[in-house]
This record gives C-alpha cells, structure tokens and sequence, in this order.
C-alpha cells in the first residue's frame, strides 16, 4: 500500500517546455508515414498483380496496430510525453502519461508481431516452407500482455503511485520486465535463425540465398 500522499509531489518548475516531446513525435509520426506508404504501395502492386494474399492481410492488420499505438503516443504527448520529469503536474499529466504508455505496450507488442508473421507467411507462399514459429511469436505476446497488466490490484496502481493498491515488489517487476525484454529479443534471434537455416536449404542460387537472408537479418534492427 502507498504511505505517501499526492500532496508530497512537487510542483512543476518549467510546466511550458516540452522538452524531447516535439522530437518524439516528428520522428515517431514521420516513420509511420513511411509505414503507410511502403504498405499502400505494396497492396497496389499485388492487387494489380492480382496476387493478394494473407502475407498482405497480416501486413495492413499490422499497420493498423502501429497507427493505433502512434495515437496514444499522441495522445500521451498531449498530456506531456517528452517533458523532463520536473516539468509536468502529477495529477493530471503524469498519470495521464503512465496509463497511455502501458497502453500502448499492447499495440505495439501486437503490430511487431503481426508484422513478423506476415513476413513468414510470405516465405510460405513463396517457397512452400513449412514454417511453425510465427505461432512461438504469437504465444510470446499474448503470455507477457497479461503478465505486464497483472503487476497492480486495482489496475490504476500501474499508472498512479499513489492509488492504494497491492503490488509486486520492485525488484520482483523489474525482474519480469527484464525477462521479457529478454525473451522478446531471443524471439527476434530464433526468428532470424530459423528463417536463415531454412533458405540454405531451398533449391535456389547462392545470391539469392545470401539476398533473403540479408534481409530476414534486417529484423534485428527492431529492437535497436
């Protein structure tokens, strides 16, 4: 249970600097802009091509995913997302804040592995391989969903620290967000592993070969 009161929070010493919010922001925006272009193009083509397929389905699914969790960043801009911690009100910017990032974590886990499955059903369609780990994918993100939801009774404790609430510890939180973090990165690794040993073993050219793999291996740069 919380011992200290929203009184003790001190008040805002630059509440009009918005600090790395607009950065955010135009980096955040202008990325899902690309996003949105690569995707619409890529369904033009196969529409035209008349090759549309469950590989596009997943991808545009996951589009959607990645537009929804860029408007609770928006959202949590709003509220002060990017001011320095001294700059903005407790209640109600910072609470506000917290409760949209542990909102968004949901869109985001969704869209990365949505777009991962898409990618691996590509390579079924092309190549006829048989490939089961894009379900691991999907496992991983619907066990750690719950699990990063769980950590507060009432829920409110996640985002306001101050709720009365029954809490893990925080070396026990810390502890689970550490592993999950790390299980998601092992995830991005098998994912890159396995996808590698199977197009060494496709009847097809060394160059291309060293040209899928590159790019499965691209993956990687997604959880710099």
């Amino acid at each position: 249970m919380s011992s200290t009161n929203r009184s003790d929070f001190p008040p805002p010493e630059n509440p009009g600097d918005p600090g790395r919010g607009p950065v955010i922001m135009a980096v955040t925006w202008t990325m899902l802009g690309f996003a949105i272009v690569v995707v619409v193009l890529r369904c033009y083509s196969r529409i035209r091509s008349r090759i549309f397929g469950a590989d596009d389905w997943t991808m545009l699914i996951a589009l959607a995913m990645q537009m929804g969790c860029q408007s609770c960043y928006t959202v949590a801009f709003h509220w002060g997302l990017g001011q320095h911690d001294r700059d903005p009100t407790y209640d109600p910017q910072l609470i506000n804040i917290q409760m949209w990032n542990f909102i968004v974590v949901v869109s985001n886990l969704a869209a990365s592995t949505m777009a991962r499955i898409s990618l691996t059903l590509l390579f079924l369609r092309l190549f006829g391989t048989k490939i089961w780990f894009e379900w691991f994918l999907t496992a991983l993100v619907i066990g750690c969903t719950p699990v990063l939801w769980t950590q507060a009774d009432p829920i409110q404790g996640l985002w306001d620290p101050f709720t009365p609430a029954h809490r893990r510890p925080p070396t026990v939180s810390r502890n689970i967000v550490d592993n999950i973090q790390a299980l998601l990165t092992l995830s991005d690794l098998l994912y890159v592993l396995f996808t590698v040993i199977i197009i060494s073993r496709l009847n097809v050219s060394l160059r291309r070969k060293v040209g899928l793999a590159s790019m499965m291996a691209l993956s990687l740069t997604t959880k710099l």
